[in-house]
């Protein structure tokens, strides 16, 4: 059981911590948020994430602040 949930659950924290890097890099005075999303997509790619896909990740812009709405889950059978 656990050769099929630590790999997910690596891929989870490893989405975590580019949501976070994205959040502490992303400065939305100078940047779009297309430009977020493509940043994203290449991270996802980069590190080997393909459970998640950028149509499961809004990004959106509100009261000049970024949100990343990263909600999705993922079912296997045990």
């Amino acid at each position: 059981m656990a050769l099929l949930v630590v790999p997910s659950y690596m891929e989870l924290q490893t989405g975590k911590d580019l949501f976070k890097q994205a959040a502490g890099e992303y400065d939305p005075r100078c940047e779009s948020v297309g430009g977020l999303r493509v940043w994203l997509v290449k991270s996802l790619n980069n590190n080997q994430i393909y459970d998640t896909s950028i149509d499961d990740i809004e990004v959106n812009r509100e009261s000049g602040a970024i949100v990343i709405d990263a909600n999705y889950e993922k079912r296997f059978p045990v």
